[in-house]
């Protein structure tokens, strides 16, 4: 993708800034600048669990994105990562989380 816009970001900022979203009301405007990237790559996805506001954040900025792609990262052997996406296509019946985890 030559001249792609690619943001690349901890999962935990970018659930840290949509919560500070909801405290000043600019969570739209913030969900927007998630959107606007063509590659938007969300790092250490699994390291922390994701309480119900988290979980549907993600959600939301994950499913405004449609069109454009998305790549999730985890090195945290602890916790497989489809617990956290169950967490999230259970919150808001999400179809398709799909998570390739970089271990044996």
């Amino acid at each position: 993708m030559p001249g792609a816009h690619v943001r690349f970001a901890k999962t935990s900022r970018i659930l840290a800034g949509l919560a500070g979203g909801h405290a000043d009301r600019t969570w739209d405007e913030r969900i927007r600048e998630l959107v606007r990237p063509d590659v938007l790559i969300l790092d250490d996805f699994t390291m922390r669990q994701l309480n119900a506001t988290q979980a549907d954040d993600l959600y939301e900025s994950v499913s405004e994105r449609q069109g454009r792609s998305l790549i999730i990262t985890s090195n945290d052997r602890r916790t497989p990562p489809t617990r956290t996406a169950s967490a999230v296509r259970s919150r808001k019946r999400l179809d398709v989380v799909g998570i390739l985890p970089s271990w044996p």
